[in-house]
């Protein structure tokens, strides 16, 4: 190849290699579902035979879209290195009663104490609240609590793969009755700890 063939197969890339980096960091990209914490939206074959395919749409959390009932890629907040697919129940300013495992008791390794059962708990500004959309299976803010925003890296838009699961992921809100919006919860303060709350009131 000349010099001046190569020169210009240069300068076209450097017109479409920075684009495309930046569709990838801030646009659409695919992503697999790994395990059953989210049965049934996701890898509803329990022998594990078949897993999702999924859309990620990376530019909503780029651009601060935050909805409860989402479903979004986060990183672990206790290892960065590990993703977690899990579903937004609540965002900031919103307080929320957590769910428990089996039982009455509290998942082994909660920070949440025994008790603080029947407490609602504050999301702070700038963080949410995620779980998983099977109860007894996954780590989710009931065992590591409010997650802050910026961990999300993409909104769960659709399963593309198996094709006879190609459909565009609900947006599912939790059960009355266990989050109450902002501004509608008085708290009492415990000096201990400003994100966990006794509830006074509620409207």
């Amino acid at each position: 190849m000349s010099s001046s063939r190569l020169r210009a197969t240069l300068f076209r890339a450097l017109y479409v290699i920075p684009p495309a980096l930046v569709f990838l960091k801030f646009g659409y990209t695919i992503g697999s579902v790994n395990g059953r914490s989210m049965q049934p939206t996701f890898n509803p074959d329990s022998s594990g035979l078949r897993k999702d395919w999924v859309l990620l749409d990376r530019f909503s959390p780029a651009c601060g879209k935050y909805n409860v009932g989402d479903v979004v890629i986060l990183s672990s907040p206790s290892n960065p290195e590990m993703k977690l697919i899990k579903r937004i129940v609540a965002l900031g300013g919103d307080a929320i009663r957590p769910r428990h495992g089996p039982g009455e008791g509290v998942a082994p390794g909660s920070w949440i104490l025994k008790s603080q059962v029947d407490e609602y708990v504050r999301i702070p500004k700038g963080h949410c609240w995620v779980e998983s959309d099977e109860p007894y299976r996954g780590l989710d803010s009931n065992v590591f609590g409010p997650v802050p925003l910026g961990l999300i890296d993409a909104r769960v838009d659709r399963v593309i793969w198996p094709l006879d699961r190609f459909h565009k992921i609900p947006r599912i809100l939790p059960k009355p009755g266990r989050v109450v919006k902002s501004g509608r919860l008085t708290f009492e303060f415990d000096d201990a700890d400003d994100a966990k709350m006794v509830p006074i009131w509620k409207t």
